[in-house]
């Protein structure tokens, strides 16, 4: 049984276009080997889903769909800390318990989070919507970022 390091975690409402993004990349990181280690995790809605692997694994990498400013589909990944955490308290959250919100309700459990977010700029995040075409065509080169980004824990 191999130890897991890494856990991806993707997070995403369907019901609003590009705010999907998170699931559907977790969905194509499924078919593509990663290396020993790292395992997927199907977030959803539920920033809930957190607070477990923060006290239970040793590194996180979240993806969701974060506005930064950015050309639709373009992807950042960066620490989770305070410094950063202005662009995810910014972001408008279609989840059941958002980001910021877990990330506070962590600081109050004193349980300090190893984790990076991987943000897709979403360009469309309207109910009912699909996934708009420019953050769609960017999937393969996102998929290709996070697959990085995993060797570099093992």
């Amino acid at each position: 049984m191999v130890d897991i390091n890494l856990s991806v975690v993707g997070f995403g409402n369907r019901l609003y276009a590009d705010d999907g993004i998170g699931l559907v990349v977790l969905e194509h990181l499924e078919k593509v080997t990663l290396p020993d280690g790292v395992e997927t995790v199907y977030g959803g809605t539920d920033g809930f889903v957190l607070i477990d692997l923060f006290r239970k694994k040793k590194r996180v990498l979240i993806i969701d769909a974060v506005k930064m400013g950015k050309k639709p589909g373009d992807v950042c990944i960066f620490e989770l800390d305070a410094d950063n955490l202005n662009i995810i308290e910014d972001h408008i959250s279609f989840h059941s318990f958002g980001l910021s919100e877990i990330l506070n309700l962590t600081r109050q459990l004193k349980i300090e989070p190893k984790a990076k977010i991987t943000g897709i700029e979403p360009m469309n995040l309207k109910l009912g919507d699909a996934i708009s075409p420019e953050v769609e065509k960017k999937i393969p080169e996102i998929v290709r970022k996070i697959v990085e980004e995993c060797k570099s824990y093992v």
